[in-house]
């Protein structure tokens, strides 16, 4: 014997593999490609590779050889303000997707009231009420479980997921950036840091061979009124030297609180690598890159507009299923009657089941708007999705020539200082066999220090280089 319930139950499967099949075929639009970007073979500055294995993206700041550094760069990655802001927004992206994909699924709600009224003396069943000398104040208690169901057989609330899932992802990209602008950025604090404090080494010294200079001119001045021009000269140079020493130390305090700030850290906190001078880390080996197009995709941006492209298009097929049909399923089964004593009575039991469909016709344009709205978002990201490649190919290149440029700077100064180191040496000699005044070895001495300062710009630019380079291929 074929039961109602049995009958109700081959319905209800029978119906959830004909919407199955129904979605599969009337969803609309044309399903997403991602975009190509029409990437060069090779980068115009990339040249022959320097070596004949790749360096790891992964922590590359350990590369630097400073566990300070490190130390300074994984803090940051910690207790960073700009991350908790990107881990938050994550988690709104991720909360927007939950509720699209609750929409795409039944909705139940349970209901119950009791309630007590009085029908009106003349209204028609008052009269028939007092007819039958009938008391017309009523007791009503009812018990109601309600399921609603919209059948995405367009596609739409699918459309709405894939938008929202694509959001996700995006944040999550943007998250990955904001980590490696973070590591970029802390290393490049410490590497200044520490230029700031071997310059200020270099000054000093200056400073001590200017007042040496000063105070020998002063000895000649009292011998003739010619040697008062020469002390003149070399008390302007002290002053030019000493009025550089407040900005580099401003340069310094102000560096360390960014490295506070960068680390999440009380400002004062990086004082303490101000108490120790330290050594500049030297500049990382330049990475094998891979060709354009994966040292491109890598980077969390262009991948962060990639997802937004996805959403975009699926907010356009989101708004072409609009133009059809939404049909939805409901139905409640619940109990109704005056007794609250015998309100779950097989007798007070009560269902209703039933199907509705709604279909904009008339709505003067909106929905011509909203796909006019859908698609001017799409053409909007294809077009950041372009400009974003475009900016980190030529990141990428531009970081390639820096490196190789400032290398080759920092090459030929430190070639400059063994130079001057050479000068200083024969200076020295002639002066200890008498052949020579003082002033030459003074002159040889500035001319070391001021070529030291030069070489300690050089490497750090050279550092910067090769940490620019890093973060442009998107390596955290």
């Amino acid at each position: 014997m074929i039961t109602r319930r049995a009958c109700l139950r081959a319905f209800s499967t029978l119906a959830t593999v004909s919407t199955t099949g129904v979605v599969s075929a009337c969803a609309v639009g044309h399903p997403y490609i991602a975009p190509q970007p029409n990437l060069p073979a090779a980068f115009p500055s990339q040249g022959a590779a320097s070596g004949d294995t790749a360096v790891a993206l992964a922590s590359w700041w350990n590369g630097l050889g400073d566990p300070q550094l490190s130390a300074c760069v994984e803090r940051a990655l910690k207790a960073n303000a700009e991350l908790e802001i990107a881990q938050a927004r994550i988690e709104q992206a991720r909360a927007a997707f939950d509720e699209a994909r609750a929409l795409s699924l039944p909705i139940g709600a349970a209901a119950a009231s009791a309630g007590r009224g009085s029908d009106s003396t003349l209204s028609p069943e008052g009269r028939l009420l007092g007819a039958f000398q009938a008391g017309r104040e009523t007791d009503l208690y009812s018990s109601v479980l309600a399921v609603g169901w919209e059948a995405d057989l367009f596609g739409r609330l699918k459309q709405a997921r894939e938008a929202r899932s694509a959001l996700v992802e995006s944040e999550a990209e943007k998250a990955r950036a904001t980590r490696v602008a973070v590591a970029a950025e802390t290393a490049r604090a410490y590497v200044i840091l520490r230029s700031l404090q071997q310059r200020k080494i270099a000054l000093g010294a200056r400073v001590d061979l200017a007042g040496q200079a000063l105070r020998l001119a002063e000895r000649r001045a009292a011998v003739g009124e010619g040697a008062m021009v020469e002390a003149r000269k070399a008390q302007a140079q002290l002053a030019a030297l000493q009025a550089a020493q407040p900005q580099l130390q401003t340069g310094l305090e102000r560096t360390a609180d960014a490295l506070d700030l960068l680390q999440g850290a009380p400002l004062g906190h990086s004082w303490e690598l101000l108490a120790a001078p330290g050594e500049l880390p030297a500049a990382l080996p330049e990475a094998v890159l891979d060709a354009p197009v994966a040292a491109v995709a890598r980077r969390p941006d262009v991948a962060a507009a990639e997802r937004a492209v996805a959403a975009a298009h699926a907010g356009v097929r989101a708004a072409l299923a609009e133009y059809y049909p939404s049909v939805s399923l409901g139905g409640l089964v619940g109990y109704s009657r005056t007794e609250p004593e015998q309100l779950f009575d097989p007798e007070a039991r009560l269902w209703a089941g039933g199907a509705s469909v709604r279909w904009r016709i008339l709505d003067w344009g909106r929905l011509n708007a909203d796909l006019r709205s859908a698609k001017g978002r799409e053409a909007e990201a294809l077009a950041t999705y372009r400009s974003t490649v475009e900016q980190a190919v030529a990141e990428i290149d531009t970081a390639l020539s820096s490196v190789r440029g400032s290398a080759e700077r920092a090459r030929r100064i430190a070639a400059f200082v063994d130079s001057m180191q050479g000068v200083r040496r024969a200076a020295a000699r002639a002066h200890e066999v008498g052949a020579a005044t003082r002033d030459p070895v003074l002159q040889a001495d500035q001319e070391l220090w001021q070529a030291k300062d030069q070489s300690v710009l050089a490497r750090t630019a050279a550092v910067e280089a090769s940490i620019d380079l890093y973060r442009a291929l998107g390596a955290v």
